[in-house]
Formats: structure tokens, sequence, C-alpha cells
């Protein structure tokens, strides 16, 4: 496990700039949410370059710094779906819910130490967006819905239970 603080304040920063500069950007709405969704690969694909055997979720500085940044970010995009019509003023509200049941599940996270408790408190705020925008039949967002939250908790218990308790290595 490596623990170069100054990478992880650096590719924080970085990360932090480029949400910033997308929030601000005159791109549109839907731009703007999407590059800020996709900022989260920024720090994790660098640090990936630099370390590539260290698993992520097993620093536990890089953690803090990404999910700091995962709920700057998150909010960032909220803010921007909120004063725009992409969503519903229902789903805006089923997004602020998830939103902050993740930030709730990260603040019991850093609170205990238990990564494991990621796993109930599944990160579904892009997921849902993206669902909300694109699919317009009742049954077929319940439906998956149901599939994506299935496969986020399995990634969340991959990363944050597996992971942690080493029971396979990973390169």
């Amino acid at each position: 496990m490596n623990n170069d603080i100054n990478l992880h304040r650096q590719l924080f920063v970085l990360r932090l700039f480029f949400q910033l500069y997308c929030f601000y950007s005159s791109s549109t709405p839907l731009i703007k949410v999407t590059l800020i969704f996709l900022s989260d690969l920024i720090d994790s694909e660098f640090y990936r370059w630099k370390y590539p055997n260290v698993t992520l979720s097993s620093d536990k500085t890089y953690e803090l710094f990404d999910k700091i940044n995962d709920m700057i970010g998150y909010i960032l995009a909220y803010y921007i779906i909120l004063v725009s019509n992409m969503v519903s003023i229902k789903e805006k509200q089923l997004l602020l819910i998830v939103l902050v049941y993740r930030l709730i599940g990260t603040i019991v996270v850093f609170h205990t130490g238990k990564q494991s408790y990621y796993v109930p408190f599944v990160d579904m705020f892009k997921e849902l967006f993206f669902l909300f925008l694109y699919v317009k039949s009742t049954f077929t967002r319940v439906f998956v819905f149901g599939i994506l939250l299935y496969y986020k908790i399995q990634l969340e218990y991959k990363f944050h239970v597996v992971y942690q308790s080493g029971l396979f290595e990973t390169k």
C-alpha cells in the first residue's frame, strides 16, 4: 500500500479543478454533468498507472480524497440537474435522496473505518440520473434499476469487502 500524500493531494486538486471547470463552462447541462461524472476516472486511472500493483480501495488516503471528490462532483452535478429541465421535479427529488443516502454512508464509513458499510449505502446517483434521462417506461426503469442495483452491490462488495479482506490478490 502506498501512502504518497503529495500524489493524493495533486490528484485531488486536479480532479477538483476539472469538476469546477466543467461546472462553470458554457457547455450544455448534459455535457457538464457527464464530464463531472467522468472526472472520477482522472484520479483512479492516473493512480493505477503510477501504482499498478496497489488496489485502490486498500489505500485509505486515496479513498478519503476520492470520496470527498465524489461528493463534491455529485453536489455540483446535482445543482446543474436542479436548475435544468433535464429531468422532472420528482426525479430531482429522488436524485437528492440517493445523494444524501450515499453521503450518509460515506460519513458512516469514515466514522467507523469499515469500508464494508459502502455495500448497503451503494452509489446509484449517476446510474439513476441516466436512467431518468433516457428510459421513460416505468416498467423498464424498474427492471433496469433492479439489474443496476444488483450489479452495483456486487461491485461495492468486491471493492470494499473482498479486496479489503485479501481474499484474492489483484494487479
